[in-house]
């Protein structure tokens, strides 16, 4: 039987296959992306580590630090971290280049392309890395523990490395800091080490200190409030920062100030800030400058305005005033007041403001500061700031006055028959206890 070469290659088809890139690292997918709880970009580093079973050291010497232009570290006696990173590896998790660049690195070796919301990257126009990143890591033991006897993945949330996060959302506890065994504390990315364990001793992360006092876990009273308000403005920065179509612009914070400031009846800055309890220095910054803030000064405006943060990054006009936790009418009258009499001391004849202290110089028993500022019709500081020297004379005399009058009291107190209790003392002498 003759058989048709020709016939049987024609079927054989030669051409080069189109085969998708690989990967020079494990696509590993990153966890709780789009959740509160997504994981930090360190903690991504050690779980891919111990996926090619590594240290997280030569993971970022052999695979990463070729890509940070970086290579002076990969000789002989250089094979450390700290001279790639120092001691800034919680710079990793931040808004900086250090960040940036590990993202970078790693979503060209892993095929990544959402790595950068393991960071605060989003954020980086608006929110200044200073005071915004803890230099240790911290933890929930109670996280840990649930998760291993769960038998779910180990990991570090984004939110345990933030600073103005001091409690676990989940538990109310306060987050630790100390290695329970070794007392040591660890940095955000050792050169070997997993999550959940100290890699100093290796001992587990998810128990608690044998001499810890059990209220010492529990956040005081008086700083919850401002440690869930926090937590929960921040949380959302992280949850919504993929559905974001574009990074939040450095002007944001500005536009929605100059909006708030034009719906409002207030006349100035001055007396917005007065009256929102915001440091006017602070305010000005915002508006007056185009730099990032930091994240504890932006938080105090949010708090104080009854705005949720996000809505200062997302460009949404601010016009619900009955949001606002500033209308209140009696402070806005002392303010006013207070202003009032600050005009009309200007308005004074200097003359007659000189004349009235000169007279009160000459009084005995001599008047007190408060009691000068009061017949001028102005504050003391007023007379402090326009009139120092006779300031000074006033204040020295008065308080030679009510030492000696005080010495005397009590020099006549020493000869009563009858001895008084020193609280009754000392309400003779006009304390209150």
């Amino acid at each position: 039987m003759e058989i048709n070469i020709n016939t049987i290659y024609e079927l054989w088809d030669l051409s080069i296959p189109n085969t998708p890139e690989h990967s020079t690292l494990f696509h590993l997918e990153p966890i709780g992306i789009g959740t509160p709880l997504v994981e930090s970009l360190t903690s991504y580093v050690k779980r891919l580590a111990n996926a090619h079973s590594i240290s997280s050291r030569m993971l970022i010497l052999s695979e990463i630090a070729p890509l940070l232009d970086v290579e002076y570290v990969l000789g002989p006696h250089n094979r450390s971290l700290e001279k790639i990173y120092g001691k800034r590896t919680y710079a990793l998790n931040s808004v900086g280049k250090m960040a940036l660049s590990l993202v970078n690195a790693l979503e060209v070796k892993t095929l990544g392309s959402n790595l950068q919301f393991l960071t605060l990257l989003t954020w980086r126009n608006v929110i200044n890395q200073r005071n915004l990143m803890r230099h240790h890591q911290a933890w929930c033991p109670f996280c840990y523990q649930e998760w291993y006897e769960n038998k779910q993945i180990l990991y570090e949330p984004l939110y345990w490395s933030l600073k103005a996060i001091n409690i676990c959302t989940k538990h109310d506890k306060i987050l630790l800091e100390n290695c329970p065994h070794c007392q040591q504390y660890i940095v955000h990315l050792p050169g070997q080490g997993k999550p959940g364990y100290c890699p100093k001793c290796r001992g587990w992360l998810g128990d608690l200190p044998k001499n810890l006092i059990i209220d010492d876990i529990f956040p005081p009273t008086e700083h919850l409030e401002w440690q869930n308000f926090a937590a929960n403005n921040i949380l959302k920065l992280i949850t919504l920062a993929p559905c974001l179509k574009s990074i939040p612009s450095n002007n944001s914070i500005k536009e929605n100030l100059l909006a708030i400031l034009e719906k409002i009846p207030y006349k100035s800055l001055n007396e917005f800030a007065y009256l929102s309890n915001i440091p006017h220095g602070l305010l000005h910054r915002c508006i007056h400058n185009s730099q990032s803030t930091v994240i504890d000064n932006l938080l105090n405006i949010s708090y104080q305005l009854g705005i949720p943060l996000i809505d200062f990054f997302t460009n949404k006009p601010v016009i619900n005033l009955a949001s606002l936790a500033i209308r209140d009418s009696q402070k806005i009258n002392v303010y006013r007041i207070k202003k009032q009499r600050e005009q009309s001391f200007q308005d004074l004849n200097i003359v007659q403001a000189e004349k009235i202290i000169a007279d009160a110089l000459k009084e005995f028993p001599p008047p007190s500061i408060q009691q000068i500022a009061a017949r001028i019709g102005c504050y003391f500081t007023t007379i402090k700031s326009n009139f120092p020297e006779s300031y000074c004379l006033l204040k020295i005399r008065y308080n030679d006055y009510e030492n000696k009058f005080i010495k005397e009291k009590l020099e006549a107190t020493l000869l009563e028959k009858t001895p008084r209790s020193m609280l009754k003392i000392s309400k003779s002498l006009g304390y209150k206890s």
